[in-house]
């Protein structure tokens, strides 16, 4: 992560992360919760909100993108995670 990265998050954010109080009230504040669509039994989990915090948002996915590339441990992570993924999602007709 760069300088100009940090200084974003944390101008964003602030110091006092409390103020969030659970993880996902600071993911949703990111903008990084997937948007669910819940009926009856079935719940499907959709792509990114657009609620949250866009610039925030854009940063935190620059910056993994940046350490896929640098770190073959995450770049692992992530090909294994993509696969998995792949092999759920339904063939499109």
């Amino acid at each position: 992560m760069g300088l100009k990265s940090a200084l974003v998050i944390l101008t964003e954010i602030g110091l006092d992360f409390d103020r969030f109080g659970k993880f996902d009230r600071l993911c949703a504040y990111c903008g990084l919760m997937p948007d669910t669509n819940s009926s009856g039994e079935q719940e499907r989990v959709g792509d990114l909100t657009r609620r949250g915090n866009r610039r925030l948002r854009c940063i935190l996915i620059e910056c993994a993108w940046a350490a896929i590339k640098r770190d073959p441990e995450l770049a692992l992570a992530y090909s294994n995670y993509k696969n998995e993924w792949r092999a759920k999602k339904p063939l499109s007709k």
